[in-house]
């Protein structure tokens, strides 16, 4: 359960969905919809780019259920740092890194783990292409559209909003995200992440928003979709906000077994 951190934006599976869409805007009907959407992101620009507070993970799966509690560190785009205390206040576990590597610390075994996330990827049959998703606008509920083209416009056939497609390019790896803005509350309400072969692979969804527009940083955010019939829901609380940018990092404890993964 110590790895679910890492796992928890990547454990997606393939499969397919049943698309809660119409079919593509176009002309006039697609410019007004773009306008409202450029102009939602240019707000979300101005949104602080680290917070600190208290996370609280549920993992539900078709065998067993479990529960970790700990402070969650985060700072766009996608610098992290997750401490798991005892009752005593002492650190049990701790995990540090970003989308490029990590490192974790057991205290209770006394051992430090790093190595690359692709790495780890490979090992967990994860897909790759994950690794050049935005992290943070994934974890925030923005669409600030840095890196990303907007490919199509949709109305909703629940009348909830528009769903609009987004495709983010990192270096020459391309991933694609649906989602779904509320447009009279100003707020995306889900996302969903597609692969390769156009199949809905994860659903995330958003609910208890602050209420500062447009920065309204969702409080509960649940991950569907998965393997299996998982769910993993994260409740965040107590947080506090910052603009400064932010890298995370864990020292090596003296005497700790240490390994290293290519």
């Amino acid at each position: 359960m110590f790895y679910i951190f890492p796992l928890l934006l990547f454990l997606l599976i393939s499969g397919c969905a049943i698309k809660p869409w119409e079919a593509p805007m176009e002309g006039e009907t697609f410019d007004d919809s773009l306008k409202v959407i450029i102009a939602l992101a240019k707000e979300q620009e101005t949104c602080d780019q680290s917070f600190d507070g208290d996370l609280s993970l549920f993992y539900t799966g078709p065998f067993d259920k479990e529960a970790i509690s700990g402070y969650l560190q985060f700072s766009l785009p996608s610098s992290y740092k997750f401490i798991v205390t005892n009752p005593f206040g002492q650190p049990m576990f701790m995990i540090a890194g970003n989308n490029s590597s990590f490192q974790i610390i057991n205290t209770n075994d006394k051992k430090y783990l790093a190595g690359s996330l692709r790495s780890f990827f490979i090992r967990n049959h994860i897909p790759l292409a994950f690794l050049s998703g935005n992290w943070g606008e994934w974890l925030t509920g923005r669409n600030t559209m840095r890196g990303a083209e907007i490919t199509a416009i949709r109305q909703d056939k629940e009348a909830r909003g528009l769903w609009v497609t987004v495709e983010y390019t990192n270096g020459k790896k391309t991933t694609t995200s649906h989602l779904l803005l509320d447009t009279e509350n100003r707020r995306y309400l889900e996302r969903l992440l597609e692969d390769k072969k156009g199949d809905i692979v994860a659903r995330i969804t958003y609910g208890n928003k602050r209420a500062d527009t447009p920065c309204q940083q969702p409080l509960a955010i649940t991950l569907s979709g998965l393997d299996y019939g998982v769910t993993i829901d994260l409740i965040l609380s107590d947080i506090q906000f910052t603009n400064e940018q932010k890298k995370y990092s864990l020292p090596i404890p003296k005497g700790y077994i240490r390994q290293f993964m290519p």
